[in-house]
């Protein structure tokens, strides 16, 4: 139990700052409007709103964790992905419903910890890269309890079919290589 706070806590601290991008919006208005879709914990439209191919990668990274019957354990998917969740389920579920229902245990996991607020988000700049990537940097205010915290990030956007996606950042696709790792080392 203790890893899963432990990941709960990263995961937080890294979706809190994972601003993406959507319909035809530039990226520094589609990242405002993506932090606004997971303030209102609206996690399913929030999940369709990354790159469908890394979270195609996430998935596959966490794919040990419900597929190998050598370390799937019910009580271990409970806690990744919520109750009444099973592996026919997981199997079932779209790479984005699979994001959103890993996204959605660990801020309501937050939320009845009554600790954790978005209070914040300022849009500092974008960056173009080339005509298909674009760099958002953005100041966002967090509360952790009575505390306040201020963080600097960089949102990372490509343009698909038009519309802005979010990449996945690299300390998520590091804590799903992380969960991996400990499943396969038992």
């Amino acid at each position: 139990m203790r890893i899963v706070k432990i990941i709960v806590c990263l995961l937080a601290m890294s979706v809190g700052t994972q601003l993406s991008a959507a319909a035809d919006a530039e990226p520094s208005a589609t990242a405002v409007m993506f932090y606004e879709i997971v303030r209102s914990g609206d996690y399913v439209r929030a999940a369709s709103m990354f790159d469908p191919k890394e979270l195609g990668e996430f998935r596959d990274l966490l794919r040990i964790v419900y597929e190998n019957p050598n370390v799937s354990d019910p009580q271990q998917i409970e806690a990744l992905f919520g109750p009444d969740i099973t592996v026919e389920k997981l199997n079932a579920m779209s790479d984005s419903e699979f994001f959103s229902t890993f996204l959605q245990l660990i801020f309501q996991q937050l939320q009845a910890s009554g600790s954790f607020s978005f209070d914040g988000i300022e849009v500092i700049g974008s960056v173009p890269e080339g005509d298909e990537k674009a760099h958002v940097v953005i100041r966002q205010r967090l509360g952790w309890g009575e505390n306040s915290v201020e963080m600097m990030d960089v949102i990372s956007m490509r343009l698909i079919e038009g519309k802005w996606k979010l990449m996945m950042k690299g300390d998520m696709k590091g804590l799903a290589a992380a969960i991996r790792q400990s499943f396969q080392n038992g």
